[in-house]
């Protein structure tokens, strides 16, 4: 099967097979330099005023799709960084930023908002080709907004999860190539091998508290990971067009949502989130904020997918309704795990925070609110990140056939 139609490989998964570009072409040697320099400009608090003396720079010397990738993530990380690093938020985005911005996401099919996949997919350096692809400490990213470790580490262990994901892959088109000729076997072993991947993955999950502070986070990174729109912000963010105009943009946050490979368990398994309401209308907003092509190979799967009613047609194969179970309750502990480190990352600093001080009057965008209740604490997504994980969760766990219905939750 040829994958490369879908952006996707076997060796990488969803992330590229090349690493990710370190410099665009000279005439863009602006935005490469400030976009390196985020960190240092955000604490002296000369950034906006940096930012404000770029020229406008024409997009035409942007030839391949890394080329674009790269301008997308740097301009993504410079806007964030303008709109959210000073004393309180702005609402306009100057049109040298804004307009090639716009150009590359329009170029890419991507929203123009730092994404999950310019923080994460298209934001990493190996630090050394002899260690392992799937350990989050040969990871590197190339632009962070607080030039600290613990940021550094916020973006390598998803893409170590994505690079260990990468072998659902195969698995999981084997595995509907197999319902297709109902062999019970092979469905089974696959089941079997998925489900110990998904294992590694909450493996690797855990490992986020060996490098990132949650105080770090939550007061110094945080506030950056937002998109335009918030309680406070509820128009959006004006973006200028450089002819005197522009209009405003609401869009979401990055958010794990936006990864491709936990949407992919969800089809391959049968996993259904009502597009009608929570969760699954958000889940199904996030897919316009995935890579064009990643949205085309979960269609291409979703269209293939019939191993849940295979599952449940087999009610009594022991062995394959144990296997389907397992790689169900397996994708719901992640996703417990993902609970856990909101919990630790969010809520209790929320409650900290709401203990020590009265809330702020003016704070940037969604993730500096600090409500009493952690129910109401908003994720970098503009979601009620608790309240949504476990609404998830119960979905997952919905995905259990009619003869595994027993299992306890």
């Amino acid at each position: 099967m040829d994958l490369d139609q879908y952006g996707v490989s076997f060796t990488h998964g969803f992330l590229p097979v090349d690493p990710p570009l370190k410099q665009l072409p000279s005439r863009y040697r602006k935005w490469d330099q400030l976009a390196y320099d985020i960190p240092r400009l955000v604490d002296d608090g000369t950034l906006v005023r940096e930012v404000e003396d770029l020229p406008t720079i024409t997009t035409v010397d942007l030839q391949s799709e890394v080329d674009w990738q790269r301008a997308y993530v740097i301009l993504g990380f410079i806007a964030n960084a303008y709109l959210w690093g000073g004393e309180k938020p702005l609402q306009r985005l100057p049109a040298c930023i804004a307009v090639p911005f716009r150009e590359s996401a329009r170029h890419l099919d991507m929203p123009p908002v730092a994404t999950y996949a310019a923080e994460n997919l298209w934001n990493f350096e190996p630090i050394a080709t002899a260690q392992s692809i799937e350990d989050p400490a040969n990871f590197r990213a190339l632009t962070t907004f607080t030039g600290t470790s613990d940021e550094s580490w916020f973006y390598a262990l998803p893409a170590a999860i994505e690079m260990r994901g990468r072998h659902i892959i195969p698995l999981a088109i084997n595995a509907l190539d197999a319902v297709e000729k109902r062999s019970l076997t092979k469905v089974t072993q696959y089941l079997g091998d998925i489900a110990g991947h998904i294992q590694a993955m909450t493996k690797l999950l855990t490992r986020m508290y060996e490098k990132n502070d949650p105080g770090v986070f939550y007061k110094h990174i945080r506030p950056f990971l937002t998109g335009t729109t918030s309680p406070e912000n509820p128009y959006g963010v004006f973006y200028e067009d450089g002819r005197g105009g522009g209009e405003f943009v609401k869009v979401k946050g990055p958010t794990a949502a936006q990864s491709s490979l936990f949407p992919l368990l969800d089809e391959f398994l049968g996993v259904r989130h009502d597009p009608s309401k929570a969760p699954g209308d958000f889940l199904q907003e996030m897919r316009a904020y995935m890579p064009p092509k990643h949205r085309q190979f979960l269609s291409f799967i979703a269209s293939k997918a019939h191993l849940r009613s295979f599952v449940e047609s087999q009610p009594d194969e022991v062995k394959l309704q144990a296997a389907y179970s397992d790689c169900i309750t397996s994708l719901a502990g992640y996703r417990t795990k993902h609970l856990q480190l909101i919990s630790r990352y969010i809520v209790i600093p929320s409650r900290d925070a709401a203990r020590s001080r009265p809330p702020p009057e003016t704070v940037p965008g969604t993730a500096g609110r600090v409500p009493t209740d952690d129910e109401l604490v908003l994720g970098t997504g503009g979601t009620a990140p608790v309240q949504f994980l476990k609404l998830v969760r119960d979905d997952t766990f919905d995905g259990l056939s009619k003869s595994s219905q027993g299992l306890p939750n």
